[in-house]
């Protein structure tokens, strides 16, 4: 997780939960740091850091065993959540500059950005790995609709999941609005925002394998506590 010490300079540091332990893993001066994601092995951890002034950021990875870090990608905006895929091959993050959010792949060894393609007119952003296929769920954009649109790199298909408007993403306040996938990889969900048609911040779960979608009424009426629910690997169950 990202901390500041007494003057300001932001770094990652990792807690031992079996000892209370907490070690230092960068070692940055004048930095912002955010979004630290493990990659699936556990030896790798990819964050997103910057100037704490100034509007560009880079792509770093630590590799935890070596003690090493190196520039995965940097130069054209402010890169926001890195999520690796099952088997630590690529990234997923998005972008954003002057107002304009994308989605991008990354290969990481050879350090290739791939633009996840987008609607004319629309931005994107969130985007999750399912836990063990190259498919990503993220949330997209035009004037006041926005949907959520799960796309299988396997067979280049989409499902748009209709007449749902998910919570925004405000990148001012850092709202973390995302979908998230279930433990089997079947179910994507996420808070709904308040609507005419839907007064409160409804939990939607939307199946994949049959396109069904079902609500769970929630009486949180302040979307910024809501959070991404998270799902268990193991167990048919999520947390929120």
């Amino acid at each position: 997780y990202p901390d500041s010490d007494s003057v300001g300079n932001q770094n990652l540091h990792l807690i031992d939960i079996r000892t209370g332990e907490i070690s230092k893993f960068t070692d940055y001066v004048g930095k912002a740091i955010s979004f630290p994601s493990w990659s699936p092995n556990g030896r790798f951890v990819a964050y997103s850091v910057k100037d704490t002034i100034g509007e560009l950021s880079k792509l770093m990875q630590l590799d935890t065993e070596l003690n090493v870090t190196k520039e995965l990608h940097s130069g054209d905006a402010l890169y926001a959540y890195p999520r690796w895929n099952y088997d630590g091959k690529w990234l997923t993050y998005h972008n954003f500059y002057r107002g304009n959010f994308r989605i991008n792949l990354l290969d990481v060894d050879q350090r290739r950005k791939v633009e996840v393609a987008t609607l004319p007119g629309h931005r994107s952003w969130g985007p999750t790995w399912d836990s063990d296929k190259d498919v990503l769920v993220f949330q997209q954009e035009k004037i006041a609709e926005r949907t959520v649109e799960i796309y299988s790199l396997e067979d280049d298909s989409t499902w748009k999941v209709t007449d749902i408007r998910p919570l925004f993403f405000d990148w001012e306040s850092k709202a973390r609005h995302w979908a998230t996938w279930s433990g089997d990889s079947d179910k994507v969900s996420f808070f709904s925002s308040i609507t005419d048609s839907r007064p409160d911040t409804s939990f939607i779960i939307a199946t994949v394998s049959t396109q069904n979608v079902s609500t769970v009424e929630s009486f949180e009426k302040d979307p910024q506590y809501l959070i991404a629910p998270v799902w268990s690997q193991f167990k048919d169950g999520y947390v929120y």
